[in-house]
């Protein structure tokens, strides 16, 4: 099991992420799902760094983010002096009453947890959901492949900076490109040894509604085809 200690290194590199066209658009894609012209109550769960909670409240809501790490919440609080972002664990009650939001978000999270607390979490945002709330989630799937984002980054980056840019950007971050890389070769070598869990098709879905979520997109391909997301509405 990753530790402690691998986490705070690996948040203290994560923002180089904020540069990478697809992990940008797959948090935007997320955000699409949350109406910008009503101000909504919205749980980020394992928000980390806080790119995602930033996001949407850039967009008018309130939210209020909860993560394991204290690493995580500390850089977040750095970025968004005013950030609401609490320590706490997903797979324990979560410190909210019955009905207090309306949307609950997560991103590349829910893959870290115990598969046999699953059922457990998903009832936990049943619970806090208001009665018709959102819920949108992302994890990686898995056919994870790191590379294959740094790649679809450089591609698209061409085609609208140009390859002087690209290549000047990528030597710029290629310190922490190149241990973001090898920290998600560690997350991914968890996963093949059980201690993680990433997701194949259909299984966010079964999750969802077995919890009492009524789906609205299944599957949906994000994060350069390495992630899978999902998005229901409570019932």
């Amino acid at each position: 099991m990753l530790t402690t200690d691998f986490w705070r290194e690996y948040f203290k590199t994560y923002d180089v992420l904020n540069i990478a066209i697809p992990y940008v658009e797959t948090i935007e894609k997320i955000a699409s799902y949350l109406p910008d012209n009503k101000k909504l109550s919205v749980f980020d769960a394992g928000s980390g760094t806080g790119n995602l909670s930033i996001l949407l409240k850039k967009t008018g809501h309130q939210v209020v983010g909860l993560d394991y790490s204290i690493a995580g919440i500390e850089l977040h609080k750095i970025k968004d002096k005013e950030a609401v972002a609490i320590q706490g664990d997903l797979t324990s009650r979560l410190p909210f009453e019955d009905s207090s939001f309306d949307a609950i978000v997560s991103n590349n999270v829910i893959y870290t947890l115990p598969v046999k607390k699953w059922n457990n979490v998903f009832n936990e945002f049943n619970r806090i959901l208001k009665p018709g709330g959102l819920i949108v989630i992302s994890n990686i799937n898995k056919n994870f492949k790191p590379l294959r984002v740094l790649l679809v980054h450089m591609r698209i980056s061409i085609s609208r900076q140009g390859i002087l840019k690209t290549v000047i950007d990528f030597f710029t971050f290629l310190p922490a490109v190149i241990k973001m890389l090898y920290y998600n070769k560690l997350i991914k070598k968890e996963n093949s040894s059980g201690g993680y869990n990433f997701v194949e098709k259909g299984v966010q879905a079964s999750f969802l509604e077995k919890s009492g979520f009524s789906l609205i997109e299944k599957d949906v391909s994000v994060y350069a085809g390495q992630a899978l997301l999902d998005v229901a509405r409570k019932l």
